[in-house]
């Protein structure tokens, strides 16, 4: 059986993995969205 303090580090472990997931989609979502904005201007300047 799981002594308590293992089954915390456990669950530090499961946040943090979350946490960067998140911060590396929303990264991911951030440049994603850049690019579609320079984009989206270079093709307003061109016409």
């Amino acid at each position: 059986m799981l002594s308590s303090s293992a089954f915390d580090y456990i669950n530090v472990l499961d946040k943090a993995a979350d946490a960067s997931w998140l911060r590396e989609s929303t990264l991911a979502n951030n440049i994603a969205n850049a690019t579609d904005r320079k984009s989206t201007r270079l093709n307003s300047s061109h016409r």
